[in-house]
């Protein structure tokens, strides 16, 4: 069995050849891989940091949607602001 080259395997209309890089088998806006067996720590990060933001965003608009500020996640029995501990991953 022999397979084809990216081209060959992924196939769409013009609308998916903008927003996906075949050559790099990512996406073209936020650079994340297309294949679930290539997400890795640096898919998670990037995710994360535009999920932050996003909630961020809402946040500053009504804060009865979203109240993210304030969260705290305990790690090592510490208490460490959502917000600043996903900032210090994707640092």
């Amino acid at each position: 069995m022999k397979f084809g080259s990216i081209d060959d395997r992924i196939g769409g209309d013009d609308k998916f050849d903008r927003v996906i890089d075949t050559k790099k088998r990512k996406t073209r806006s936020l650079g994340i891989n297309l294949f679930p067996t290539r997400i890795n720590r640096e898919d998670v990060i990037i995710v994360l940091k535009e999920v932050l933001d996003f909630l961020l965003y809402i946040e500053n608009k009504d804060r009865n949607y979203v109240y993210i500020t304030p969260q705290f996640l305990l790690i090592d029995n510490t208490p460490v602001s959502f917000v600043d501990y996903v900032r210090r991953i994707c640092s």
